[in-house]
């Protein structure tokens, strides 16, 4: 995928119609580089050693709830879940997370019911 690095870095995305949109607003692209990506599932298959997560956070820049359905729920189901993407709750809420905080940009979701 295309990564649009901004100035300032808070408008940094892969999203192309969040880049188009940020540089319409007078937002500068720095640079536009391609970079490899693979689902969640694919990324602990590799590297989580542990066989629970207790905290997980999610800021893909845009893309958090598409990582989210990328996670394979059958075999991780983190206790806490952070991420910005409200969106985030439809795919959670279903899964036995709730809302238990929030801060300026992020959504903080637990585990409370076992499905």
């Amino acid at each position: 995928m295309n990564f649009y690095k901004f100035s300032p870095s808070t408008h940094s995305t892969f999203s192309d119609a969040d880049a188009e949109t940020f540089s319409k607003a007078g937002f500068q692209i720095i640079s536009k580089e391609p970079v490899r990506v693979a689902t969640l599932a694919n990324v602990l298959k590799e590297y989580c050693k542990a066989d629970k997560i207790d905290f997980l956070s999610v800021d893909t820049e845009g893309f958090d709830l598409e990582v989210l359905k990328g996670m394979d729920w059958n075999l991780y189901k983190p206790t806490v879940i952070c991420a910005e993407d409200p969106a985030c709750k439809d795919v959670l809420e279903p899964l036995g997370y709730s809302v238990i905080g929030q801060t300026r940009f992020n959504i903080i979701y637990k585990v409370t019911t076992k499905l």
